[in-house]
C-alpha cells in the first residue's frame, strides 16, 4: 500500500509530466553580427490564433519564440490576443522572435532585442527557408532558417536558425453575427449616441464596471468624465462613420467586426467587445486590429 507522502508525489509528478507535455519548445538562434553583434536562443515555443494585420479578416498562427513561457489562454482572453502577448513579462524586457503562418504555409518573422527594441523582418522565400513538419489545427512544428545571411540597412548582417514545435490555442468557434451585429450591435450603436451627447449618467449604464472604472475619476465632474470618455472612444475606434459587418458570440461575450476611417482614404477594421448582463449588452472595450486591403 502506497504511503500519504508516495501518493501525493505520485500526483505532483503526473501534473507536472502534464503540464510538460503541453509546453511548446524552441531551439535554435537568430543571430546579428557588426556593431548591433547579438543573439536571441529561444528555449519556449507558443502559438495561437490571432488576427492577420496586413489582412485583418483573415486568421493566421502567431508562434513566440521566447527564453520564458508564454500565458497563450490569457492571451486568448483578450480583445486583441497579438497585443496582449507582446506585453506579458516574458516579452517586455526581453529578446524574443514572432513568427506568422499564413494558411498557404509561408510565415514572416520578427526578432526583438527587448532593451533597444531592435527589430529584423523576414519572410519565408529565396533568402529563407520555412520548413513544416506539422501544420494542424492543433499543432505547429517546424524550422525557419536562413540561407545566406541577410544584410541590413545599418549594414550589420542577420541570420535565422530556428526550431518550434508547440499545441496551438484557439478560443471554440463561437456564432456567427450578421450585419449590424444584432442585439449586441443595436446596443453598441445606442452606447456611442449617448456617448456623443455625452450624457454621462446614462452612459454610465452601458459600460461594464472595467470599462466604467477606466472612463470615471472621483476628481473630474460628470461633463470632464464624459469628455474623457469620448477622447478614448475616439482613440479606439474609426473617425467618422462606421459600418458594422458582422462578428461572433461566444456565451456572454459578443466581439463586433466594424469598419471605418482610421484617416481619410485609409480603411481599417476595428473590434469592439459587448458583455451581457441580464438583458443587457454592455460596452467592454475596442481596438483597431489592421488596415483593410
Amino acid at each position: 500500500m502506497k504511503s500519504g507522502y508516495s501518493a501525493c508525489l505520485g500526483v505532483v509528478v503526473s501534473l507536472l509530466l502534464a503540464a510538460s507535455s503541453l509546453a511548446g519548445e524552441a531551439g535554435g538562434r537568430f543571430t546579428v553580427d557588426g556593431a548591433r553583434a547579438g543573439e536571441i536562443a529561444p528555449t519556449h515555443a507558443a502559438a495561437l490564433e490571432v488576427r492577420d494585420s496586413s489582412n485583418p479578416r483573415r486568421k493566421v498562427i502567431e508562434i513566440i519564440l521566447s527564453s520564458a513561457p508564454i500565458d497563450t489562454a490569457a492571451a486568448l482572453e483578450a480583445l486583441h490576443p497579438h497585443t496582449h502577448v507582446i506585453n506579458q513579462p516574458a516579452l517586455m524586457d526581453n529578446d524574443y522572435v514572432l513568427l506568422w503562418l499564413a494558411p498557404d504555409g509561408s510565415v514572416t518573422a520578427n526578432a526583438t532585442f527587448g532593451k533597444t527594441m531592435t527589430q529584423y523582418m523576414e519572410q519565408s522565400g529565396a533568402a529563407v527557408r520555412a520548413t513544416l513538419e506539422s501544420q494542424t489545427p492543433e499543432r505547429v512544428a517546424g524550422s525557419f532558417v536562413s540561407q545566406r545571411p541577410t544584410r541590413a540597412l545599418s549594414g550589420e548582417n542577420y541570420a535565422f536558425d530556428l526550431r518550434f514545435d508547440a499545441k496551438v490555442a484557439r478560443l471554440p468557434p463561437g456564432r456567427t453575427l450578421k450585419k449590424g451585429g444584432e442585439a449586441p450591435g443595436k446596443a453598441f450603436l445606442a452606447m456611442l449616441a449617448v456617448a456623443k451627447k455625452k450624457q454621462w449618467p446614462a452612459l454610465k449604464t452601458q459600460l461594464t464596471p472595467k470599462v466604467l472604472g477606466m472612463f470615471e475619476a472621483s476628481y473630474r465632474t460628470p461633463k470632464e468624465n464624459a469628455d474623457y470618455a469620448l477622447d478614448i472612444l475616439k482613440a479606439w475606434l474609426p473617425s467618422g462613420s462606421l459600418k458594422i459587418t458582422g462578428g461572433e458570440v461566444r456565451d456572454d461575450i459578443a466581439d463586433l467586426e466594424i469598419e471605418g476611417d482610421m484617416f481619410p482614404g485609409t480603411r481599417a477594421l476595428y473590434l469592439a467587445r459587448m458583455r451581457q448582463s441580464g438583458s443587457a449588452w454592455l460596452f467592454d472595450g475596442a481596438t483597431q486590429v489592421g488596415m483593410l486591403r
